[in-house]
């Protein structure tokens, strides 16, 4: 027997002992033995703090991928100031910088945040990110280095959503 504990507190108890659950928890039983209370996990929300996502993105390589105008430059050198700021272990601060400055959407910038993002654990706002960089409209103009990167982060993305069909797609 299986019980778990969404909201509220449950005493499970037999001839053999109890359990105390609160929410997020389950006790369970066998024939002849007291409850065991173990931690209920949803796998697709386990993920997120179980898997280390790795550091795929070269960010030297993003950095050539700039144009000559003005907005360009500007994000160039967010770039740059992230690279160095990650590169000594400071990956908050360099999205903090990311955050706080109100830049062009510019895809090398938005891939290296994504990386950023996704090696914090924020999942949903490296998503979003991604989504914005791989648009038809920008995606046409990209290099074919900073699509695969795109692709590949998105893939890590489906993975651990455990949606295989998807990540594949993204790999081919």
């Amino acid at each position: 027997t299986v019980v778990s504990v969404l909201d509220g507190h449950v005493e499970c108890k037999n001839a053999f002992g109890s359990a105390q659950l609160k929410p997020g928890e389950q006790a369970s039983t066998k024939l002849g033995s007291a409850p065991v209370k173990s931690i209920l996990v949803n796998p697709h929300d386990a993920v997120q703090w179980a898997i280390q996502y790795p550091i795929i993105v070269n960010g030297s390589e993003l950095a050539t991928n700039f144009g000559k105008s003005k907005e360009d430059q500007e994000s160039q050198s967010l770039l740059t100031q992230m690279l160095k700021l990650a590169e000594v272990g400071k990956q908050s601060q360099a999205l903090s910088l990311f955050e706080k400055t109100k830049h062009t959407a510019n895809p090398s910038l938005d891939v290296y945040a994504a990386q950023l993002y996704l090696s914090s654990g924020e999942v949903d706002s490296a998503r979003k990110l991604l989504i914005n960089a791989s648009q038809p409209s920008k995606t046409a103009t990209l290099p074919a280095s900073l699509h695969s990167t795109i692709c590949a982060l998105q893939a890590i993305l489906a993975i651990t959503e455990d949606d295989q069909s998807r990540a594949q797609s993204l790999a081919d």
